[in-house]
């Protein structure tokens, strides 16, 4: 299956700009306003009730935890989900180890039969880091697994555990602007039931790129091409969900969906329903947008 209609959500009792994450992350920007944690806050809220509207359930938890954690809001980096489990993952840097809590997971157990835990964190002493479905971009029905290889997301980390989850690793190198890698898979790739979007220039200019290119092209998705600068306005990072009664959905930002062409928009929507919200404050301080701040959630409901 490769659409969820359950995603988990945390609404940030600390937001902020993270010095730590902007050394690898250039979408990031330095603001520092008091304000910043209440929009946010309003913001994910905003997002929660439009996922809703749409059919998708939102699990959200609040966070209350005073200790500094300004990239909370991003769940989808530390937990991935399957029908059989979840795996705690390698994160690259300090500030961001404490975003798994027990507490969490506690909440997402009272209404779903979690599986199995697979801890990926032992990996960090190794400096070996996967951040979760920002570093994995999963085609969950050919079982693929697409990686661009960066300072958040290690070759080695990647296959221990596609090994164990029986995935095939397609990794890449993709540089993005200023000739970074791209910190994160899913700023550049989104793969969902019946389309794929893509930028298709960083992936073609290098031989493994062009491997997973050819790849994706196989699966018999609609690839949607976005430019670079597309890209840093989150075109590619959006999700495929599905709502309730099975229709499927497109959850993006509001820059996301200003940032395609008209021609690209209908080929989306000729997929899936558009479902937007505005999340700029999370986007210009946290540096990631809707698909970022969304963890899905794959394991079975409790009846």
């Amino acid at each position: 299956m490769q659409l969820t209609d359950t995603v988990l959500m945390v609404l940030p009792n600390t937001f902020g700009f993270d010095e730590e994450t902007a050394k690898t992350n250039t979408f990031q920007e330095p603001i520092f306003d008091r304000k910043v944690v209440q929009t946010a806050r309003e913001e994910v809220l905003g997002l929660s009730r439009t996922l809703e509207g749409a059919g998708v359930r939102v699990l959200l938890y609040e966070d209350t935890d005073r200790d500094p954690l300004p990239n909370a809001v991003f769940p989808n980096n530390w937990l991935i989900t399957t029908n059989d489990g979840y795996c705690l993952c390698p994160m690259a840097t300090p500030s961001r180890r404490r975003e798994r809590k027990e507490s969490i997971l506690a909440f997402l157990k009272k209404s779903h039969s979690m599986g199995a835990e697979t801890d990926l964190s032992k990996l960090e002493v190794k400096g070996q880091f996967l951040e979760g479905t920002g570093s994995l971009v999963l085609d969950r029905k050919n079982r693929v697994a697409y990686a661009a290889v960066s300072a958040r997301t290690s070759v080695d980390a990647a296959k221990e555990w596609c090994n164990l989850m029986d995935y095939r690793l397609q990794s890449f190198v993709a540089d993005g602007p200023g000739g970074l890698p791209v910190y994160h898979t899913n700023i550049l790739l989104t793969i969902s039931e019946s389309l794929v979007v893509v930028a298709l220039e960083l992936l073609d200019c290098k031989e493994d790129g062009r491997v997973a290119l050819k790849e994706l092209e196989q699966t018999g998705r609609e690839i949607i091409d976005i430019s670079t600068q597309q890209m840093t306005r989150f075109a590619g990072n959006v999700l495929g969900l599905r709502s309730i009664t099975g229709e499927e959905l497109i959850a993006m930002s509001k820059t996301a969906e200003q940032a395609f062409t008209p021609e690209q928009m209908d080929r989306i929507k000729h997929h899936a329903r558009v479902v937007s919200a505005d999340i700029n404050t999370v986007e210009t301080v946290g540096g990631g947008s809707v698909r970022c701040t969304l963890c899905e959630i794959f394991s079975p409901r409790i009846s």
